[in-house]
Formats: structure tokens, C-alpha cells, sequence
């Protein structure tokens, strides 16, 4: 017999459903020579309404600086390369290294070289050395060891890394969130994320790295911040579908199809 179910969900419930392997980090936030022309000769007024105080890269001579909106030399064309800006601090080029500096153009260590550098975020600096990737601070104090392949700065105290292909997360100063055990990207929605293992195994994690819906199952669905949809297969290769309500199972998955609905009320004046 098909087995259905709805769920009802009252109105105030909260409803809701990098860094790589490769030096082209640093190129990725860099500007072209063609566009380049277009932002000295045809920009400025476009550039102001979205920062009056940001500045920007040019190449002159075969060398990059910086010049502001009003097009006048902030910091002068002495470098083979540079980057944007991001929370005052760009990557520059010397040679076939790469180096940082702030928005003075002053080097935030002038010894401290890398083989790329990307973009700033929450005070933390991703840097590559050789085939890894760490992170240093804003005075170019290492905070994260080279171990990664990948590095991607989600917030001020969570970093998502990928290491033999593997995704994990660590916190600032490199410290394990959780293991480098999922196959693909962790993307964070509201504070949670669905993520798989074996390329088959589903389940959900939280950003102190605990896996809430354990990776046990076909597909997992976010209804709010504690329910969630689970599917299995059954014996006809189809998914069965149950809940999971606080980390708990509320209905197993035996049912053919569950809904959702919101309850609305209507009130008198």
C-alpha cells in the first residue's frame, strides 16, 4: 500500500531548504592590459560611485602600481605584477615571486615571498608554497601550515580546505573542525551544510563540524534548522522518505511521499 504523510509547519517556523592547486589564485583577482585602458581612460565616475577610495591597478613601462579614481599615482609602477585590494591588502609580483603589501605600498614583510597569494578575508591571507596552500595574517605570520590543495576562507574563525581530495574545515589558526572526509565542496546555508561521503552517502553538518544527520542516506532535504527529510532506497530501488526532527528520527523512512504545508490563520479585527 503507498504510504503517504504531510507535515505541517506552522507559519512562524523558520522554512529554509577557494583557493586550488594552481597559481592561477593570484591571476584571478588580477586585471587585464585591456581592461586596464578602459578603467584609466573611461571609468573613473563609474569606479566612484562604487568606492571613492579604492584604488587600482595599472601597468605602465611593462610595470604595475596603483592609481586612485582621479587617476593620480598612489603607488608607483615598480612591481611585474599586482592584484586588487581586499580589506587593504593585495598581492604584487617581483620577479617570479609573489609578495604583499598594503594600500601604503609598504610590504607587510619584505622577506616573506610566495608562489601566490589570494585574496584577503577576515584577516587571513591565503598563500601557496610550492603545490600547497596555507594562510598567513596581515603582519605575514604563518597561521595555517602548507597542507592543502585547495584553502577557502569562509569567516573569521572557519576555513574550508581540501586535502587528497577530500574536504574539511579547520579554524584560524589550523585547528581540525572536522576531518577532510567529504567528496565535494561544503557550502553553508543558515548555518548548516549537506554533505557526502562516498559519493553516495548524505547527511548534514553544522559549522562546529558535528554531523547532526548522519552520511547514511539516498538524498536529505533542509526543512528548517531541526527537521529535516531523509530517503532511503527500498526494495524496488525507489526512495522511501521519513523525518528527522532534533537530531532525532521522528518517522522512519517508509513512506512513499511526505509534503509540507504552512498553517495559516485568519484573524477577526
Amino acid at each position: 500500500m503507498t504510504k503517504y504523510f504531510l507535515f505541517s509547519i506552522a507559519l512562524f517556523s523558520l522554512l529554509s531548504t577557494s583557493c586550488t592547486d594552481n597559481s592561477n589564485q593570484s591571476e584571478e583577482d588580477s586585471i587585464s592590459e585591456t581592461s586596464l585602458s578602459y578603467v584609466e581612460k573611461d571609468t573613473s565616475f563609474v569606479l566612484k560611485q562604487f568606492d571613492p577610495n579604492q584604488i587600482w591597478p595599472f601597468k605602465s613601462n611593462d610595470k604595475w602600481g596603483y592609481k586612485n579614481n582621479d587617476n593620480e599615482f598612489v603607488i608607483r609602477p615598480i612591481f611585474d605584477g599586482c592584484g586588487f585590494f581586499s580589506e587593504g591588502f593585495a598581492w604584487v609580483k617581483e620577479n617570479e615571486a609573489y609578495k604583499i603589501i598594503n594600500n601604503k605600498g609598504d610590504y607587510i614583510d619584505k622577506s616573506a615571498s610566495f608562489d601566490a597569494v589570494g585574496k584577503t578575508k577576515a584577516g587571513i591571507i591565503p598563500t601557496k608554497k610550492g603545490k600547497l596552500w596555507g594562510a598567513v595574517d596581515t603582519t605575514a605570520n604563518q597561521i595555517i601550515e602548507y597542507n592543502y590543495e585547495e584553502i577557502k576562507i569562509l569567516d573569521s574563525n572557519l576555513v574550508l580546505v581540501n586535502k587528497n581530495r577530500n574536504w574539511g574545515l579547520i579554524n584560524r589558526v589550523g585547528e581540525e573542525v572536522c576531518l577532510p572526509v567529504y567528496d565535494r565542496e561544503i557550502v553553508f546555508e543558515d548555518g548548516l551544510a549537506i554533505v557526502t561521503r562516498n559519493y553516495r552517502d548524505i547527511g548534514i553538518i553544522n559549522k562546529s563540524g558535528r554531523e547532526i544527520v548522519k552520511c547514511q542516506y539516498e538524498d536529505v532535504k533542509i526543512i528548517n534548522d531541526s527537521t529535516f527529510r531523509i530517503a532511503v532506497k527500498s526494495n524496488r530501488s525507489e526512495n522511501n522518505y521519513g523525518l528527522i526532527v532534533n537530531e532525532k528520527i521522528k518517522y522512519p523512512a517508509e513512506y512513499n511521499r511526505i509534503d509540507f504545508f504552512q498553517e495559516q490563520s485568519s484573524g477577526t479585527n
